[in-house]
C-alpha cells in the first residue's frame, strides 16, 4: 500500500480567510490610492484611508503588512500636502508590489484592475 505524505510549511497552509483578508486589504489600499489620484484634497480620501487602515490592521504581522502600512502613510502624506504623487509614494507602491509577489497568500485576480497593478 502506497501512502503519500505531503509536508507543508506554514506558508503553504495559508487558509482562504488569510487570502481573503489580504485581497480586501489590497483592494482598500488601491481604493485609497485611486481616491488620492482622483482628487487629493477631498474627504473621500480620508474615508478611503480609514478603510484601508482598518483592512490592513486585520492582517497578521509580516512584511506585506509593513509595506502596506508604509504605502498608506505615504498616501496620507500626499493627501495632507495636496499632491497626487511623490517619489516616496512611487517607492512605497513598488515595494508593495514586490511584497505581494513574495507573499504566498497573494493570488492576483485574472483581470487585476487595482491601482497597485503593474502599469504598462
Amino acid at each position: 500500500m502506497l501512502v503519500e505524505t505531503t509536508y507543508r510549511t506554514v506558508h503553504d497552509t495559508a487558509d482562504a480567510e488569510g487570502q481573503a483578508d489580504l485581497t480586501l486589504a489590497v483592494d482598500a489600499v488601491s481604493a485609497a490610492l485611486a481616491a488620492l489620484r482622483d482628487d487629493s484634497g477631498t474627504d473621500m480620501v480620508d474615508r478611503a484611508l480609514d478603510q484601508a487602515t482598518a483592512a490592513v490592521d486585520a492582517l497578521g504581522a509580516g512584511v506585506t503588512t509593513v509595506v502596506l502600512r508604509r504605502l498608506i502613510a505615504s498616501i496620507a502624506d500626499c493627501h495632507r500636502e495636496g499632491v497626487r504623487h511623490s517619489p516616496r509614494l512611487a517607492v512605497c507602491r513598488r515595494s508593495t508590489l514586490v511584497a505581494l509577489r513574495l507573499d504566498p497568500r497573494w493570488t492576483p485576480p485574472t483581470r487585476w484592475s487595482s491601482s497597485l497593478a503593474p502599469q504598462r
